[in-house]
């Protein structure tokens, strides 16, 4: 990999980085849900820092060309940070349904005392 590249790319992870932590301190991104950015980030820069790597890599599992084991670890990550946000939304999706649910049971306990209090059947 020649230098320029390496220098662009390097440059490219640390504005991916400085995104990253302008994000955490405007709590527009949660601590634990950032651990697959900050993967990412790092593993883009031992690629960047150790090519040799993907070349290794692709050579072992038995790819011919090392661009195409690049892709299949993007598709691989792509895979687990759609599973991480699927996973998220549903947990997200249970603690709403059950809010809503303790919300209707107290408005209608709200509702239920008010109709004993404009009775005058207070207990």
């Amino acid at each position: 990999m020649e230098l320029n590249l390496r220098v662009f790319l390097a440059c490219f992870v640390l504005i991916y980085f400085i995104i990253l932590i302008v994000m955490l301190r405007k709590r527009r991104l949660s601590l634990k849900y950032t651990l697959v950015w900050i993967i990412s980030g790092i593993s883009m820069i031992l690629f960047i820092i150790f090519p040799e790597i993907v070349f290794k890599g692709s050579a072992l599992v038995g790819i011919s060309n090392p661009v195409n084991a690049i892709f299949f670890i993007v598709m691989v990550f792509s895979m687990i940070l759609l599973l991480s946000l699927t996973s998220i939304i549903s947990t997200i999706s249970e603690k709403n349904l059950r809010l809503t649910q303790s919300l209707a049971l107290l408005e209608q306990r709200v509702h239920s005392l008010e109709g004993i209090v404009k009775n005058d059947k207070i207990v």
